[in-house]
């Protein structure tokens, strides 16, 4: 390589004309990557970073392969942070791989997959997720901590038929025992989930308020269709992103009310039930429930001046509910000015959130009615302000 006289900065340059063009939700091989890392050390850690920087994958399991390899001497296994070189010395290219990421994708499917048989996928899922829990399970997170700035689950493409969304349903499912251990292993600064149907992302602990370091997001995305509960977190920022579900049938809302009374009698069925449009008795009755659900049981049991402080880092931000919502004061959009249009859909969701305050038991101020102490603090937006401030148009 000396006899090329060449910075590695201009070898990131070459080596970048390599890669495979990106596609959105499809995990794209890189071959010719792949043949440069295992030239020698030097390309090894300039291709890495272009390899694994921006990474998306179906197979966690064997994404995560070879990562819990050991063979460190004694001496080396007592040090807090052990460098690339570390791992590599002892033929451990995972690890060092795995520090270069910056925003991992875990897709259920690729967009424009056939499926054929829908029990052999759910089998490659299980597998796979089993094999990832295994590895993760023997990892010590001293040493493979992992920090990056973006962590997704899900497809933003909407599934094109019903096996699709089974499969996409069901990934949810075996993906959740370990999300937990991804959370702590991972570290993100931002936690990404594509319409959750069954409601869960991850519970914090109280621990994670007490760690110096930081263990929570320090923002949670959900996009979500509203087909029942979706997660929230408490202790950090919640951006709930609400989008349209196409191609599904008109059908009602089952009356929750009579459910909430006890929460935990509730099936989880009800956390998939199909409809594009809501009344605002269901959308108030949703969310208000959503809250309740999330609520972590040991935070109720601290006294009132520990919830208040974790409350207080509770933040919820819901984009785009307009769109899903059916409006009872709203005229016809084709002929209604877009000014006006804007108006009346803030004023439908400033109702809305007054309403989801007074079925919280918050007033109008933030503050808990029972103990006066504040609340978490709660917003409906436009989904064009999402649009505008974070560059999405997915809403």
């Amino acid at each position: 390589m000396g006899n090329f006289n060449l910075t590695p900065e201009i070898w990131s340059m070459i080596f970048s004309f390599c890669t495979e063009p990106s596609h959105q939700d499809k995990q794209v091989p890189q071959p010719t990557l792949v043949k440069l890392l295992r030239v020698n050390s030097t390309f090894f850690a300039i291709a890495a970073p272009l390899l694994y920087r921006n990474a998306t994958i179906e197979n966690l399991g064997g994404f995560l392969l070879g990562i819990s390899r050991t063979g460190l001497p004694e001496e080396i296994k007592k040090i807090n942070y052990l460098s690339d070189l570390d791992f590599l010395g002892t033929g451990n290219t995972k690890l060092p791989l795995l520090r270069c990421i910056r925003n991992l994708k875990i897709i259920p499917f690729s967009p424009n997959a056939q499926v054929n048989n829908v029990s052999d996928i759910f089998h490659h899922q299980q597998t796979c997720y089993n094999q990832a829990k295994t590895i993760l399970g023997r990892l010590s997170s001293r040493s493979s901590e992992l920090h990056i700035q973006s962590l997704t689950f899900g497809s933003a493409s909407s599934p094109q038929s019903k096996e699709i969304e089974r499969v996409h349903s069901r990934f949810f499912s075996v993906i959740h025992p370990i999300r937990r251990t991804l959370l702590e292993q991972f570290r993100p600064q931002i936690w990404i989930e594509y319409s959750p149907l069954h409601g869960y992302c991850f519970e914090p602990l109280r621990s994670d308020f007490t760690n110096i370091k930081r263990i929570l997001p320090e923002v949670v995305n959900i996009y979500t269709t509203l087909e029942g509960t979706f997660p929230l977190v408490w202790g950090t920022r919640n951006r709930i992103i609400v989008r349209r579900k196409e191609n599904r049938p008109v059908q009602g809302m089952p009356d929750m009310s009579l459910l909430m009374v006890n929460p935990e009698t509730i099936p989880e069925e009800l956390d998939m039930i199909s409809y594009p449009r809501f009344s605002e008795d269901e959308v108030v009755k949703t969310i208000v429930y959503t809250i309740i659900r999330s609520t972590p049981p040991w935070l109720r049991r601290l006294n009132e001046d520990e919830q208040e402080l974790i409350d207080e880092k509770t933040k919820i931000e819901i984009y785009g509910l307009e769109k899903s919502i059916a409006v009872s004061d709203q005229i016809d959009d084709e002929h209604e000015p877009d000014d006006c249009k804007e108006e009346s859909d803030m004023r439908t969701l400033d109702r809305v959130e007054n309403r989801i305050r007074e079925g919280s038991r918050i007033t109008s101020d933030g503050r808990w009615i029972k103990s006066g102490k504040k609340a978490f603090s709660m917003r409906l937006l436009l989904g064009t302000d999402h649009q505008d401030r974070f560059g999405n148009n997915e809403v």
